[in-house]
């Protein structure tokens, strides 16, 4: 009687493994394999500020930028002080919008420019190119 219960059991728990499993890499194959119909090349930039900036001074920055031709996106981190927005490249250039930007508000603020080691780095999401779920997800994507 017992055996039967823990065999039972095992049987659930081990099924139960392989249907979240499959969910998983049929996840991943999904998120991976999207139709890439918007064939246009976006660029991701950030804005430092040096300065103190409120909620409406930010509304007003951010709708600056987001007006702006070829910008697609905008976010706008007041604790943080920083513009993050997206481009599409060879419309719009990370140069000019800053330079726009700082003539419509006289602002103190930098451009954020990667260093050569953290370009040579990647994607900081990824993380380590030959961790366990760098390879999973490479392995899963090639399918």
């Amino acid at each position: 009687m017992r055996k039967r219960i823990w065999f039972k059991v095992g049987i659930t728990l081990l099924s139960l493994t392989f249907i979240f499993l499959f969910v998983l890499i049929a996840h991943i194959y999904v998120a991976t394999h999207k139709n890439k119909n918007d064939q246009r090349h976006r660029q991701l930039s950030r804005i430092d500020f040096k300065q103190p900036i409120d909620q409406a001074e930010a509304y007003k920055i951010r709708s600056f930028v987001a007006g702006m031709e070829g910008v697609d996106a905008t976010f706008f981190n007041i604790q943080q002080g920083t513009l993050v927005y997206t481009y599409e490249e060879g419309r719009q250039t990370s140069e000019n919008i800053f330079n726009q930007l700082i003539q419509f508000g006289k602002y103190k603020a930098q451009r954020y420019m990667v260093t050569s080691n953290q370009a040579a780095n990647g994607c900081p999401v990824i993380g380590n190119d030959n961790s366990l779920k760098s390879r999973f997800t490479r392995f899963i994507a090639n399918i």
